[in-house]
């Protein structure tokens, strides 16, 4: 199934190891402009001069973002502020965090995985994907001929076949490690010794390999490749990825929100009114109940029942319980193309019962970003609605593991944003030059 090589991977200098913490980045898709400002002022060789550059004015074919990072890459490897490695290497990654002030722990592996057409399901997506990200990631790809950020892929090992080789490995004294803005650890390990990465290879040869996270990415590589073909062991038939174990205890997921804009005349009255054909409509007042996360446990536990159910505030003080009624027949009312499992997804249900029919925000509009934002934070969607950037803001349960699997299983991908998976992973510990 799938195929996993040791590549020369291209990491920052040692010497710069104390400039670590100001040399990485979040990938770019969740790089704000005022976080890009941030990390270009933290440090003269900071990544993202390499993954999202600044736009200038006056930028044009011959002279843009993609060309500055080019030069960036090229002067680097040329001052040895990065530095190949010696021979190839699968690396080992842990990642420590804290998600509801409990301290967790993820562990992956970062190789190079041969690219896969998704008809022969041994890489699968999950989600959908937009054109103009993928044009952004192409773009970047040509110029630079690199990986700078790798994507986050996921495999089933129940026997957790590798976790005394992970706790072996790292016993010793990582190769980089910092500790990020957010409080987050970082850690690699270069594996080198053949008989380790043999190991790994056979583990991972019997597995699929399921995409949590960049999905454009992973499909800019397939259009890469086929600009560019070559032999079967061209360096470009591969991409960087990061493979985590779907039962990693540190594999957690937390939901993504959505906000409406841009809509006019909606009739907030009509439209609960509407929602109580489907849904259970209870409501809740926040000054009353208390903070906003006293209304995401409720909903967290309705959930936990099997129900599915979302969030509805227009304004932030006053929040509807929004809980599908037990006789709705979701065959009859999802569309007939769709699986059973894709039917009884929260965000689907949302997405076609409420956005769609509803709302009349159809697949057009949710695509080019005109009528809908998203967030995993809450707060944020509140914040939203109180600056009046945004009219409504749906809130959501995370959807489980399980469910993501087996609809990219049936070769279904789930609506767009529909996970979060948490953190992501950083960009700059190692790099991978198509070369």
């Amino acid at each position: 199934m799938a195929t996993i090589v040791p590549f020369r991977g291209i990491r920052y200098n040692p010497q710069l190891s104390r400039d670590l913490p100001r040399l990485i980045t979040p990938p770019y898709d969740v790089v704000s402009p005022a976080d890009q400002d941030r990390y270009y002022a933290s440090h003269p060789h900071n990544v993202i001069r390499l993954e999202l550059g600044h736009i200038l004015p006056g930028d044009d074919a011959a002279a843009n973002r993609y060309t500055r990072s080019a030069q960036f890459l090229r002067e680097w490897l040329a001052e040895g502020i990065l530095v190949p490695e010696e021979t190839p290497a699968l690396y080992l990654y842990r990642q420590d965090f804290t998600v509801d002030k409990e301290r967790k722990t993820r562990t992956g592996i970062i190789g190079g995985v041969k690219i896969e057409p998704y008809e022969n399901k041994v890489i699968l997506p999950h989600e959908e994907t937009l054109p103009g990200h993928k044009a952004d990631r192409l773009e970047l790809m040509r110029h630079c001929g690199a990986n700078f950020s790798p994507i986050f892929g996921l495999y089933a090992d129940k026997e957790q076949t590798l976790d005394g080789l992970f706790a072996r490995i790292s016993a010793h004294e990582p190769d980089a490690a910092c500790t990020d803005e957010d409080g987050q650890g970082h850690a690699l390990w270069v594996i080198k010794a053949q008989e380790d990465i043999t190991a790994i290879q056979e583990t991972l040869a019997e597995k699929q390999v399921f995409i949590a996270d960049g999905h454009h990415r992973y499909e800019t590589a397939q259009t890469f490749l086929r600009e560019r073909q070559g032999a079967e062991d061209a360096p470009w038939r591969y991409v960087m990825m990061t493979l985590v174990n779907l039962y990693d205890p540190g594999l957690i997921i937390l939901p993504t929100h959505r906000l409406v804009k841009n809509l006019s005349g909606i009739d907030f009255p009509a439209v609960l009114a509407a929602l109580a054909g489907d849904f259970l409509v209870a409501e809740y007042r926040l000054e009353d109940d208390g903070r906003l996360d006293h209304f995401m446990t409720i909903l967290q536990s309705v959930g936990a029942e099997g129900r599915h159910a979302f969030g509805l505030t227009r304004d932030g003080e006053t929040v509807y319980l929004l809980v599908l009624k037990n006789s709705v027949d979701l065959a009859r009312v999802m569309p007939a193309d769709k699986s059973a499992s894709w039917r009884q997804l929260d965000v689907a249900i949302l997405q076609v019962l409420v956005l769609e029919r509803l709302l009349g925000i159809d697949a057009a509009r949710q695509r080019s970003g005109e009528n809908l934002s998203y967030t995993r934070d809450e707060q944020q969607a509140v914040a939203a609605l109180r600056e009046g950037t945004h009219q409504l803001a749906f809130l959501l349960n995370a959807t489980p593991v399980a469910e993501v699997t087996e609809v990219a299983q049936g070769g279904e991908k789930m609506p767009q944003k529909s996970t979060f998976f948490h953190p992501k992973l950083v960009t700059g510990l190692v790099m991978y030059k198509l070369d």
